[in-house]
């Protein structure tokens, strides 16, 4: 499938191309009403900087505690005028696998899951660093953190 400016997908079917092509996504809730879209429906944004409107996922490079190095995406909230990062997603062989904020529903189980899929320890891998593959709208560096 071409990734561009018409591709909608529900957010759990982004892959490492869809970052590939653009490296923010946003909740495409504008347009809930089309047959077969709901809530979870995610569009490209077509701007090289992440967007001070709500939530987006955006590209981000991961290393592990251990110094591996991966690839996925963070879900940037501006809610509150102030960057938030709480959670992501790496991508890994063909997978997604979900970093849960610790504070979500189901952290211990994704979790394990995440350990199991890369073949890691907890110490190994947390703190996981990242650092966006975009800039927010107005800087001039990229933001940069660490999933707990």
């Amino acid at each position: 499938m071409r990734v561009d400016l018409m591709t909608r997908k529900p957010i759990q079917l982004l892959s490492a191309t869809d970052f590939a092509a653009f490296a923010v996504w946003e909740y495409a809730d504008d347009e809930e009403w089309l047959k077969g879209q709901d809530e979870t429906w995610v569009r490209p944004v077509n701007s090289s900087a992440v967007p001070n409107r709500g939530y987006t996922h955006v590209a981000a490079d991961f290393t592990t505690a251990a110094g591996r190095q991966l690839f996925g995406y963070v879900t940037v909230s501006t809610l509150e005028r102030i960057p938030e990062v709480s959670q992501g997603v790496v991508f890994h062989h063909g997978t997604a696998l979900f970093v849960c904020n610790p504070k979500g529903l189901g952290f211990q189980e994704s979790r394990g899951e995440l350990l199991a899929g890369l073949g890691l320890t907890e110490r190994e891998m947390f703190p996981l660093s990242f650092r966006l593959r975009a800039l927010l709208q107005g800087e001039t560096e990229y933001l940069a953190g660490a999933l707990p």
